[in-house]
């Protein structure tokens, strides 16, 4: 029970920051590309 409840905690957490981590996956991307240059 606990661990089902646990997955489902992470899908909804993650479905509901894919944005985010879409947005957090960019800005690291660029400022490594920034600190390269």
């Amino acid at each position: 029970m606990l661990q089902v409840q646990e997955l489902n905690l992470l899908v909804v957490a993650m479905t509901s920051l894919d944005k985010l981590k879409l947005l957090i996956a960019l800005v690291i991307m660029v400022s490594a590309v920034l600190m390269q240059v």
